[in-house]
């Protein structure tokens, strides 16, 4: 499986995030330069991180953004579900290989492939779920 530059992009800017001195915040610009992330992405992950409540934004002159909760309550799996889109996500949700999630297979009820991927899924989607931003 590989991850989209969202995903990964999302990963890096929280992970700044959570190397922050409690409650401190980080603009932008910053995370943006530190991490190498297009500013113009970076608004969009910004954006669906703060709907999704991992983190939340502060107005005013030391303002900037900062984690929601703890880094060691947020994890892998959490930011994958945050950032990606719908397509992607249901992929990786579905015990099933992507062809058979996206209607595209023939064999979907009489595959032992199906099985292996299924397996593969559920294991990825276990390790993201015990990876938390503090463990990084």
């Amino acid at each position: 499986m590989v991850f989209s530059m969202r995903t990964e992009y999302s990963i890096r800017a929280l992970y700044y995030l959570s190397r922050l001195p409690g409650g401190a915040t980080a603009r932008r610009s910053d995370i943006a330069s530190t991490q190498e992330i297009p500013p113009s992405f970076l608004d969009q992950i910004l954006l669906n991180l703060r709907r999704a409540g991992l983190i939340e934004s502060v107005r005013g002159p030391s303002g900037g953004y900062r984690l929601a909760r703890d880094g060691g309550q947020i994890n892998l799996w959490d930011i994958f579900l945050a950032v990606e889109s719908q397509p992607n996500v249901t992929a990786l949700s579905e015990e099933s290989c992507s062809p058979a999630v996206r209607g595209e297979c023939s064999r979907m009820g009489n595959c032992r492939i199906q099985l292996a991927w299924s397996k593969i899924k559920s294991v990825l989607r276990d390790q993201m779920k015990q990876i938390s931003l503090a463990g990084i």
